[in-house]
């Protein structure tokens, strides 16, 4: 059985190699994202947390001898996760004449609010979070950037930071869902 430091040492080594690899890669990713669904930065940056985290559990299964290239690869990956993103959080299919469906990625006007009215339902929301997740939010909406970020609330890393802010995004979205209202409000808090 591997002793506790050694398993401790060779999970940080897999964190710094992903976190190198999100660093390479991100401007690609987020290029290719943006283009392919117009997204306002807020919404890119969950995408974007949403598709390095399917990745990291993905990476494993990737095998040089299959594909040409590893930035393909990658790509694929992504835009695979992304697809899943929009199927399972906010994203709803409209039915077409015929049976056929699409994906309407724009929100019906009917959820489009005043900053006001989402600002205080973004209150209301941040209000239910635990402490710390309402501090990391808060951070993230200020302008922190991850390194500050573990330096002020204490993580081991820059991947245990974002980890942790994409859950309580995710959290933030359900609670949000539970209060009757939809993505263009978490949206807001980016803008």
């Amino acid at each position: 059985m591997p002793s506790n430091e050694w398993l401790i040492e060779t999970i940080k080594k897999i964190q710094e190699m992903l976190e190198a690899i999100r660093i390479e890669t991100e401007p690609i990713v987020k290029a290719k994202l943006q283009k392919k669904y117009h997204l306002d930065p807020g919404e890119l940056e969950v995408l974007i947390e949403y598709c390095y985290q399917h990745l990291g559990r993905k990476i494993s299964l990737f095998d040089p001898q299959r594909c040409n290239s590893a930035i393909s690869w990658l790509l694929t990956v992504t835009d695979h996760a992304a697809v899943d993103y929009f199927r399972t959080t906010h994203i709803e299919t409209q039915p077409l004449p015929g049976g056929i469906d699409f994906i309407d990625q724009r929100p019906p006007p009917a959820e489009q609010f005043s900053r006001e009215k989402a600002q205080a339902i973004l209150r209301s929301a941040i209000a239910r979070l635990e402490p710390k997740q309402r501090e990391i939010i808060l951070l993230t909406a200020t302008g922190y950037g991850y390194e500050e970020i573990i330096k002020i609330m204490g993580f081991p890393s820059i991947e245990a930071a974002r980890m942790f802010k994409s859950r309580t995004l995710k959290e933030l979205h359900r609670t949000i869902q539970k209060l009757g209202y939809g993505p263009e409000v978490l949206r807001s808090l980016f803008q």
